[in-house]
């Protein structure tokens, strides 16, 4: 991240280095910074690719969010592909949001068509149903990161984890040993 920062001229090479490293959460960070680094998406999409194919969860779940920042019409059209998997329900739930997040930062007409496709097709739906890719995957950072910084959800200010937030609301810490995932999911999109 720093040598992202600084501009450095060995970003390439440092990305290559991290790319190759044996720990998985190397390899994650370097995929997310590597739309930064100035690596055209036509190079960029065959490691893409590989991944997608053979890469850890969380490294896909990089490789999704590294794809929402290019928007050339090679990236456009795998993800309109991966979007093409998910209707018929060929993609891992864990990478699911990620999908839907890159697809809808695209600018292609071809993968916004299939996203509102997507979600035209269950806009009827039970509620759960409708934000099921919220259910697996995700990022236990980023969570931390929007249960105490976000202003627009302000978790924080009703819920306390570890004494640390209000008491409007009941107290989360254990809440995973008490509810499962629908329960909480359906607590935070439907909290009434």
């Amino acid at each position: 991240e720093a040598l992202q920062e600084l501009k450095a001229d060995n970003l390439d090479k440092a990305l290559q280095l991290a790319l190759a490293d044996p720990e998985g959460a190397v390899r994650s960070k370097a995929l997310e910074l590597l739309p930064g680094s100035g690596l055209a998406a036509e190079e960029a999409l065959p490691l893409f690719e590989s991944i997608m194919a053979n890469g850890s969860e969380r490294e896909q779940q990089a490789t999704m969010g590294a794809m929402s920042e290019y928007k050339t019409p090679a990236i456009a059209n795998f993800l309109a592909n991966m979007m093409d998997k998910l209707s018929q329900d060929q993609v891992n739930p864990a990478i699911q949001l990620d999908l839907l997040e890159a697809a809808a930062a695209q600018d292609d007409e071809a993968v916004q068509q299939k996203l509102a496709a997507y979600e035209a097709a269950r806009a009827d739906a039970p509620i759960l149903e409708q934000y099921k890719e919220a259910l697996q995957g995700g990022s236990a950072w980023w969570g931390r990161r929007i249960f105490y910084g976000n202003e627009a959800a302000q978790c924080v200010r009703c819920h306390a984890v570890f004494e640390v937030g209000g008491n409007a609301g009941p107290g989360l810490l254990g809440v995973s040993n008490r509810l499962s995932r629908e329960q909480l999911l359906e607590s935070m999109i439907a909290p009434s």
